[in-house]
């Protein structure tokens, strides 16, 4: 298992704390020794989304782990890191959120890494980022906050966006 885990590692593939891959739209597989020249188009297919940290997507990563993890990966790689912590309980973050999913398809934030964090489902990350209210989105580069938005204003977010990517 642990050459799975470096071998996934060294191809750039984010490996949360509970030993499984981290995908875009909440997708899951499982590392093991067997999935290292699998032919399986399941695990091929994990593979190959797994390989593209990109645009477009927003990722929901469930632990302070996983989130640490994405971060560091996109500071290696020169890019920002936009969180997005809502709850399902809140109405502006219903309101702003296929704003922000958007955005994160836009070719002019392709650079960019979008998070979304539940922060009742994943409380340890909104602790240490000290969110308070709902929506809160941070701004992060080379794995320092850079700047902070709260509430839901869509010109406000882009306009960050565009000033920071």
């Amino acid at each position: 298992m642990k050459l799975a885990l470096v071998a996934l590692s060294f191809l750039g593939a984010i490996i949360g704390a509970n030993g499984y891959t981290i995908l875009p739209e909440k997708k899951v597989c499982p590392t093991s020794t067997s999935f290292v020249g699998n032919t399986n188009n399941n695990h091929n297919d994990c593979l190959k989304t797994t390989l593209s940290l990109r645009g477009g997507e927003v990722l929901e990563p469930t632990t302070l782990d996983d989130v640490t993890t994405i971060i560091m990966k996109a500071s290696n790689e020169g890019k920002l890191v936009v969180i997005d912590f809502s709850a399902t309980w809140c109405g502006p973050c219903k309101m702003i959120s296929p704003v922000y999913h958007e955005l994160s398809e836009s070719e002019d934030f392709s650079n960019v890494v979008f998070l979304k964090v539940d922060v009742d489902e994943n409380p340890d990350t909104a602790a240490k980022y000290e969110v308070s209210a709902m929506p809160t989105f941070l701004f992060i580069k080379r794995g320092e906050v850079v700047d902070k938005l709260m509430g839901a204003n869509p010109a406000a977010l882009k306009g960050m966006l565009e000033e920071l990517a």
